[in-house]
């Protein structure tokens, strides 16, 4: 039986059987009113023992801190080392393909952001270091929600700029859970609840364009932005070199207008589902993703991207209204790589585009699309515009990339023409395509075109006429396959360039670098 006992009254449990009457409670009372005297002696002595507790924890804590740094090898090492390596293990955190990869309903809280936190959480010793390393702070993820304190989030983003002291920061801004929510409230309450809502943003607003923080923004990304968040968008973001947009279909149509002109280190625009205005871009833009969107860009902005080095267009959507009043040459003259992925979408809708554009330093290109023309079969201008653009690149261009899903016989033979037209080419790949793209390429490597493939005489002899076509593979060095299931390469039929497969690579209609 336990003989454990009451802390407050020194009843013995072993007793407890014992007590059968009132009578017993009082006779087992009375030795505790003898004792009463006894009683300030017993507190003192309580709180001796309780002193002698916290001591020797104390001890206890130091001869473990002694062993630890005894036995463990990082404490011995001093915290410029434990910092650099901090930074080296830490997973590397980038927004580069967010405008590839994002969907609607994604996540958009990248994990590697929180693994300082995880250092910071080993020990004593690790946090001070994490919290003194501004490199560890230099990248965040604020997703802005009716669900989340307005006044917690601006909090984690001072943290943030505190502790990443001077150095330039990556903020992605997200509001994609709010955007279904203010278009129903928009619908019942236009101006009310939009007001309100935008009041509620307010100090987010402040705390991350305010004067000297905004200079301080490398990469900016917002997600479903409620667009009078563009009017902040101005010369205060002076050293933002990377700007990236997605907005929902389902916000409103407003007249507004995304201002860009007034950013002097602009580099690199993404944009996604954008349903408002962009004005002109500045002259140090380098880099333009556009992806499904309506491609309204006009000669006059066109012609205004002279410095452009990478441009994709992927997704388009809607009728190019500004492109078809295309009645000129445009030339982009730095445009290295060009990027075009529409597997959906009517090539004609862009005829003018693809008929006056012109890419002189072109190095590689990458060409998506479900046929390498659109239409009927009897519509030879369609044809014609996909053999056109492709005879009129320029001898630069070395690398190209295939991502056609139709395996017709139609592809096959457009293929046969299109290869000739470009002998330059050193590298050739292909993404998801079907096996009889790959052997139509592989057919006409290092050989003239055969006549018996000439399918469209006329289209033929006018591009021969003009010395377009020649034996295809001469440059040759390289042909890649991705993803695509268990075909295999004949070696005999490349005799002049080495075939590579492999299961790795990006996906279909994703227009990357080409190798």
């Amino acid at each position: 039986m336990s003989t454990l006992s009451c802390p407050s009254c020194g009843y013995h449990l072993a007793n407890r059987a014992e007590v059968k009457s009132p009578q017993s409670l009082t006779s087992f009372k009375s030795p505790v009113l003898v004792h009463e005297k006894e009683i300030p002696a017993l507190q003192a002595e309580v709180h001796h023992l309780d002193s002698l507790i916290l001591h020797l924890n104390d001890k206890r804590a130091a001869i473990l801190r002694k062993l630890n740094e005894t036995q463990t090898t990082t404490r011995r090492l001093p915290t410029e080392i434990l910092s650099t390596i901090f930074r080296f293990v830490r997973p590397p955190t980038s927004f580069d393909t967010l405008y590839l990869e994002f969907y609607v309903g994604a996540n958009a809280i990248n994990v590697e952001e929180s693994f300082h936190h995880n250092l910071a959480a080993v020990c004593h010793l690790w946090n001070q270091v994490v919290q003194s390393t501004p490199q560890l702070w230099t990248t965040i993820t604020l997703r802005a929600d009716r669900r989340s304190s307005i006044t917690k989030i601006t909090s984690l983003l001072d943290l943030y700029f505190k502790r990443s002291r001077n150095l330039p920061l990556s903020i992605l801004l997200d509001f994609q859970s709010e955007a279904k929510l203010r278009s129903e409230m928009d619908a019942l309450m236009p101006f009310e609840a939009r007001q309100a809502y935008l009041s509620q943003l307010q100090p987010l607003s402040a705390a991350v364009f305010d004067q000297d923080r905004a200079a301080r923004i490398r990469q900016l990304i917002l997600i479903h932005p409620p667009v009078e968040l563009f009017s902040y968008i101005d010369k205060g973001l002076s050293k933002c070199d990377s700007m990236t947009i997605f907005q929902s279909r389902e916000e409103i149509q407003t007249d507004h207008t995304l201002e860009l002109l007034e950013l002097p280190c602009l580099r690199r625009l993404d944009l996604i589902d954008v349903n408002f205005r962009v004005s002109q871009l500045p002259n140090t833009t380098t880099t333009l993703h556009l992806r499904n969107m309506l491609f309204t860009f006009g000669s006059e902005t066109l012609m205004g991207l002279r410095n452009l080095v990478i441009f994709e267009i992927i997704n388009p959507r809607g009728r190019a209204e500004s492109i078809l009043q295309i009645t000129e040459s445009i030339t982009l003259p730095n445009v290295e790589h060009f990027g075009w992925c529409s597997p959906e979408t009517d090539m004609a809708l862009f005829s003018d585009f693809f008929h006056y554009i012109r890419f002189p330093r072109l190095r590689s290109l990458f060409w998506g699309q479900r046929k390498l023309w659109t239409g009927t079969t009897s519509d030879e201008d369609h044809k014609r515009l996909s053999v056109n653009f492709f005879s009129n690149l320029p001898p630069t261009l070395s690398s190209l990339a295939f991502s056609i899903l139709d395996p017709s016989n139609e592809t096959t033979t457009l293929i046969h023409h299109i290869l000739h037209s470009i002998p330059q080419v050193s590298g050739l790949q292909f993404i998801q395509c079907p096996t009889v793209a790959i052997e139509a390429a592989l057919e006409v490597v290092g050989r003239p075109l055969p006549s018996s493939t000439l399918v469209y005489d006329e289209l033929h002899e006018e591009l021969a006429a003009t010395g377009a076509f020649s034996a295809f593979g001469e440059e040759i060095s390289r042909i890649s396959a991705l993803k695509i299931g268990e075909w295999k390469i004949e070696s005999s039929r490349t005799p002049r360039s080495q075939a590579v497969r492999s299961e790795q690579g990006m996906r279909s209609g994703n227009p990357g670098s080409v190798p």
